[in-house]
């Protein structure tokens, strides 16, 4: 079983990005009822948008008997990546937009993006002993039978 949640500690991020879905406390509330209850969870953490996920305030926020977490990166090509830049801008600010956008426009920006993602939440993760899934999507691609699973 998964459950899935938009990534951000951040209030302002869930009113924002997804205003109808429950606070992210209300989710980790649910993954330890449900862990509690002995139901085997998965959780997704997606799509991670590069430099807005407080990864690490969300895994401390996990409860420790979760056992398995996936992270996906978002994938320009098939999100709403005008609608993010806008809403980041309007939010968070022209810096914090421009450099999601900086990582999107290069494939080696996005690469590095991806490489650091990867080690930092490794890095992360030492303390919480999760087993991690990434999916990163191909830069610049749809979504194909190729997705890097790692």
């Amino acid at each position: 079983n998964k459950i899935y949640f938009t990534p951000s500690a951040y209030h302002k991020f869930q009113k924002i990005f997804e205003p109808t879905s429950p606070p992210l406390l209300k989710r980790i509330e649910t993954i330890t009822d449900l862990i509690a209850g002995t139901i085997n969870i998965k959780a997704h953490i997606g799509p991670v948008i590069p430099f807005l996920t407080d990864i690490e305030k969300i895994f401390n926020l996990l409860p420790k008997q979760l056992k398995e977490v996936e992270l996906e990166v978002y994938n320009f090509k098939i999100g709403s990546p005008d609608k993010i830049l806008e809403l980041t801008s309007k939010y968070f600010g022209k810096e914090l937009a421009g450099k999601i956008k900086e990582t999107y426009q290069k494939e080696e920006n996005y690469k590095i993006y991806t490489k650091e993602l990867i080690q930092n939440v490794l890095n992360l993760n030492i303390k919480h002993n999760f087993k991690i899934n990434f999916i990163i999507p191909e830069f610049n691609s749809w979504y194909n039978k190729n997705i890097q699973y790692e």
